[in-house]
């Protein structure tokens, strides 16, 4: 049986702490969406940041460990 993306998405990720906090992302204006996803998943470019002043134990991103 084929799933779609959406239904792949939901499998993967639906134990993850930010994924209930997605359906509360707004859907206007876009600006305001894009930062509400990002400080929701942790995927944005405050880790780097946090890390420097001392604040977050590493600068790595939560999602893909990238260093921000």
């Amino acid at each position: 049986m084929k799933t779609t993306s959406y239904e792949e998405l939901n499998r993967r990720n639906d134990h993850k702490p930010w994924f209930d906090l997605l359906q509360y992302v707004p859907d206007a204006p876009r600006s305001e969406a894009v930062s509400s996803f990002r400080l929701a998943t942790g995927h944005d470019c405050l880790a780097k940041k946090l890390f420097r002043i001392n604040i977050s134990p590493a600068p790595c991103c939560l999602l893909c460990d990238s260093k921000g």
